[in-house]
């Protein structure tokens, strides 16, 4: 484990986090930092959390929308509120009574109609979570587990060594939101081997695989959105989307929602390799201004296969 000073508050957190040295004003994204196919390494079809359609390529982290407000919507709304002041208007130097009925219900139709642009509810959790799973994702090994469980079976994957390769992430300041999307894993062949041939001796194989930060299982929630500006959790629905609500003027708030980079977020997607050959984590993970630390490797705690190995 690397050695460093103990904050008595959060002593994880103090060991895992370091001031970085580098410019940290553009987005970076990560690239795969290590050539897999001449290594003979393959994803996995195995993974942690959420995926899309990425097959058998390494995904790297990507900026979206905080919430996906329809440009129609705001547009549609925008005319909406517009036809409303004007009504509101109207009233206030003619006080018919005819223009009262009609701008009541106008109003009630426009709070319906509102719903359309206003964030789904949604509770952030905070900094100091996103640093904790993030500490232990990155610093988690992998144990592959194939079972059969009626004849009391089982193998491990003999991967000696976890090594995280997500490569270089770097977010400043101005994102304020993000969500851990996936663990990539990639290993060499080996493994879809040994399933084979686990089946072809016991007929059939479960395969198990967890992630462990210091021996226990490590998990977290990829729908999980973090903001990274607040010490407390923090919810999508506050104070100003109440007021401009009131006011009909929520498309304004829409407007802010898809062109502030604060209301941007970005979808981490991590990787971890499998391996027998020892080398260190070219990972380097930087998140407004600090340098998170990574282990160089780890040992993957695995049990020998002797019993399947003389099956």
């Amino acid at each position: 484990m690397h050695e460093g000073a103990i904050d008595e508050e959060n002593p994880i957190i103090s060991k895992f986090e370091v001031q970085a040295n580098e410019d940290t004003k553009l987005f970076i994204t990560n690239k795969c930092p290590i050539y897999l196919s001449g290594n003979n390494y393959i994803k996995l079809k195995y993974y942690f959390g959420g995926r899309k359609s990425s097959g058998d390529k390494f995904e790297s982290s990507q900026i979206d929308k905080l919430f996906n407000v329809n440009p129609f919507a705001i547009i549609f709304m925008m005319f909406y509120s517009i036809t409303f002041y004007d009504l509101l208007i109207t009233f206030m130097i003619y006080h018919d009574i005819k223009l009262l009925i009609y701008f009541i219900i106008v109003y009630i139709l426009g709070s319906l109609f509102q719903v359309i642009v206003i964030p789904r509810p949604i509770k952030f959790k905070s900094k100091h979570e996103f640093e904790e799973d993030l500490n232990k994702i990155l610093n988690s090994y992998i144990l592959f587990e194939i079972t059969n469980n009626k004849k009391k079976k089982k193998a491990m994957y003999q991967a000696k060594y976890t090594i995280d390769i997500t490569g270089s992430i770097n977010i400043p300041e101005d994102f304020g939101y993000v969500t851990i999307k996936e663990v990539q894993l990639f290993a060499k062949d080996d493994l879809k081997k040994l399933i084979k041939n686990f089946e072809k001796i016991y007929k059939s194989s479960d395969v198990d695989f967890k992630m462990f930060y210091q021996k226990e299982e490590t998990v977290f929630n990829s729908s999980s959105i973090y903001s990274l500006n607040t010490k407390n959790d923090l919810y999508s629905i506050n104070k100003y989307t109440i007021i401009f609500s009131l006011l009909l003027l929520q498309w304004l708030n829409a407007i802010y929602y898809r062109l502030s980079k604060t209301k941007k977020c970005i979808n981490i997607y991590l990787a971890k390799l499998l391996t027998s050959e020892m080398a260190n984590t070219p990972s380097k993970i930087t998140i407004h201004g600090r340098r998170y630390q990574i282990e160089p490797y780890l040992v993957n705690p695995i049990e020998n296969n002797s019993e399947f190995e003389k099956d």
